[in-house]
């Protein structure tokens, strides 16, 4: 007898959205990180899910990969243009050590900025070292300058013999280092030679010098730094709320900020502006400005021709550790995100923004000019403990970014290239009762194209396996040597007094049934072949209590023999018949409680000669073949006879030709 369980689930079928659809021009979104704190991991997987712990400097290479410093966990990490993260320096412990060898090896402390020159090496400060250090192509690991003492002496010799407390750091077109040092601005030639360039270590902090030579004014705090095609040297003064600049020809001045500490001046001269602690700054490759205004929480413009504005941020600091989606302005008007306490900014060849800030993430700023479309079918089907979702998407997309609403969040990538329609899925469990607001965003390369929002309400469930058996001694107990029920049998389904559903199933089924704790499923025997009666529960009644998620118990339902007779003896056959050679399979089967001695009778077309079968039949008499079986019963399997006729060579089949063959069964009622 052959076991057929019938599967029940709840399904939903949403086409939440199948149009073409113009890319979000513009809009900002999370690309690494996940707002936890004081975590550290995700390595070789996507970004978006890797939890990092305060960048404080962004830098990207010729090939669009993204590098940074993890400052707190003492490491500095790569996101590659696939957007996978791995770490490419540091052990996650701090030190000094492993120069010479593999910077994943190498100890780091408390790395500040850094940057990569044009032939993808990259240079960092090693702040808590205080050394610059540099990791070649090949991954290796050395120091180019600093003594490993804080402190400001070595101008005119060797950068390796120098003291030095480098912060941020910045490399020209010609290979020059320039370092910023909080009070002063130092610069290593390539012969490796450092001098100071701007500030004044022996005035201290303050604000002075604008108009006259470089190295006589005073910063408090210079921080962020970058050098324009001529060489003209930016620097954000964080402590005076300034952008200063110094020309190539060593004047200083002040071109953004000063003239309050707090947020103003969009619009207008970039001068008349008002900016609050700019921690960092870069320059995109026209000349304009891109400015980190750390308190103000936004990130500022200074265009070409002096003009300030802002292009990311509401002002409002509060896109921290656990908050909503909608919270943080993600996938929408950068205008309208909240970014909490900017330390890092930069931009790539094709000007998107990223922004490194104290929510522990990084995001990223879509150029508004970059254009892309796609469209995404996204399919919805309701699972015990939660969802399976199918996705198709035009052949340009990427990957797909899904929040799920409960904190936890997935990249999935569409790997299936060439094809007309990518497909996708990917399936999630809630642990909990309740609501959730899921979201998918659909990338094409690293740009969001679209996205589709969905509420979905999760219930406990219980998989109901109920059991159809013969009770052939009529003790109510499923014993090992009676036989699942083969035939079909009407349920109603009951949900805390409500009918929600009728169904037919054969030998049993698995039901699926949501709800709250202490929700009642009752499960009714509405009908069974004639000849059939329900005997335990002798009400044909059984109940489910849903306790806990996935809290299986199997449910018997017996049936014995009843009056009248049922259906008797029975086969069915089906054929493939070629030009040379034919096949076949009888299905034997006996509906009524009392066993019977059955013949089966094949007769064959007189074309054929029979070849084989199983089992081998008990007589062969020219073209009959028969089969005899013994006290077969409801209680025995369904006996399946495969058979093979072939023809000789001479009578072969051609179109047209007509082969019948005919099967009965005896006795019958």
């Amino acid at each position: 007898m052959r076991k057929l369980y019938f599967l029940l689930a709840f399904f939903i079928s949403f086409v939440l959205l199948d149009a073409t659809c113009s890319a979000q021009n513009g809009v900002i979104t999370t690309i690494c990180g996940t707002g936890e704190e004081y975590t550290y991991s995700g390595d070789n997987g996507p970004a978006v899910l890797a939890p990092i712990d305060r960048t404080l400097s962004i830098a990207i290479d010729a090939l669009g990969n993204i590098y940074f410093t993890d400052g707190a966990r003492n490491v500095i990490r790569k996101i590659n243009s696939s957007g996978i993260i791995t770490t490419i320096a540091g052990t996650g412990l701090p030190g000094y050590t492993g120069d010479g060898g593999p910077a994943t090896a190498a100890k780091l402390s408390n790395p500040y900025g850094l940057t990569t020159d044009k032939v993808g090496n990259i240079y960092f400060c090693d702040n808590g070292n205080y050394v610059v250090r540099k990791i070649s192509r090949s991954g290796i690991i050395t120091t180019v300058a600093g003594n490993g003492i804080s402190g400001y002496s070595g101008d005119g010799g060797q950068a390796t013999a120098a003291q030095l407390n480098p912060m941020f750091i910045t490399l020209d077109l010609y290979g020059n280092i320039y370092t910023a040092e909080y009070k002063v601005i130092r610069k290593i030639d390539t012969s490796g030679i450092i001098k100071t360039v701007a500030g004044n270590y022996a005035l201290g902090t303050g604000y002075s010098g604008d108009g006259g030579s470089a190295t006589a004014a005073q910063f408090y705090a210079a921080l962020g730094i970058s050098v324009d095609a001529i060489g003209n040297l930016y620097i954000a003064d964080a402590g005076n709320s300034r952008i200063r600049k110094v020309s190539v020809g060593g004047t200083i001045t002040t071109i953004a900020g000063g003239a309050i500490s707090g947020y103003s001046g969009d619009g207008g001269p970039a001068t008349a502006a008002g900016l609050n602690s700019p921690d960092n700054l870069c320059l995109d490759n026209l000349g304009n400005i891109y400015i980190a205004d750390y308190t103000d929480n936004r990130i500022r413009k200074v265009s070409t021709s002096g003009i300030i504005s802002t292009v990311a941020g509401n002002g409002r600091n509060g896109f921290g550790l656990g908050a909503a989606i909608s919270d943080s302005g993600d996938f929408g008007n950068p205008l309208s995100a909240v970014i909490s306490g900017p330390t890092a900014v930069a931009i790539d060849a094709g000007n998107n923004i990223y922004i490194g800030d104290l929510s522990n993430k990084i995001r990223k700023v879509f150029n508004s000019s970059n254009s892309v479309s796609d469209s995404f079918n996204v399919y919805l089907e309701k699972l015990c403990d939660g969802i399976h979702v199918s996705v198709l998407a035009e052949p340009s997309a990427t990957k797909l970014l899904t929040y799920f609403g409960d904190g936890i969040s997935d990249i999935s990538l569409f790997t299936d290239t060439g094809a007309a329609k990518k497909e996708l899925n990917l399936e999630h469990s809630y642990q909990n009762n309740g609501t959730y607001t899921v979201k998918h965003v659909l990338y094409c390369g690293s740009m969001p194209v679209d996205s589709v929002k969905y509420s979905y309400e999760s219930k406990l469930c219980n998989t109901v396996p109920v059991k159809f058996y013969y009770d052939a001694n009529g003790n109510s107990i499923k014993d090992t040597n009676e036989a699942y029920f083969t035939q079909p049998v009407t349920i109603e389904v009951d949900s805390n007094g409500t009918v929600i559903n009728t169904l037919s199933a054969t030998s049993g089924m698995y039901y699926t049934a949501y709800g709250n704790t202490g929700d009642i499923y009752t499960f009714r025997v509405l009908s069974a072949p004639t000849g059939f009666v329900a005997s335990y529960p002798v009400s044909g009644v059984i109940t489910d209590t849903i306790q806990a998620q996935d809290n299986s118990q199997t449910k018997y339902v017996a049936f014995t023999c009843g009056t009248p007779a049922g259906f008797d003896l029975s086969v069915n056959s089906t054929q493939s018949t070629g030009r040379h050679v034919a096949s076949g399979s009888i299905i034997v089967g006996n509906s009524n409680c009392a066993p019977e001695n059955a013949t089966v009778t094949l007769q064959i077309s007189p074309k054929y000669i029979f070849a084989s079968a199983f089992p081998h039949p008990s007589t062969i008499a020219g073209n009959l073949i028969t089969w005899k079986f013994s006290d077969l019963s409801v209680l025995s399997p369904q006996y399946c006879i495969n058979y093979t006729l072939i023809l000789p060579t001479t009578t072969w089949l051609v179109p047209g030709d007509t082969a019948n063959e005919y099967c009965t069964i005896s006795p019958t009622s």
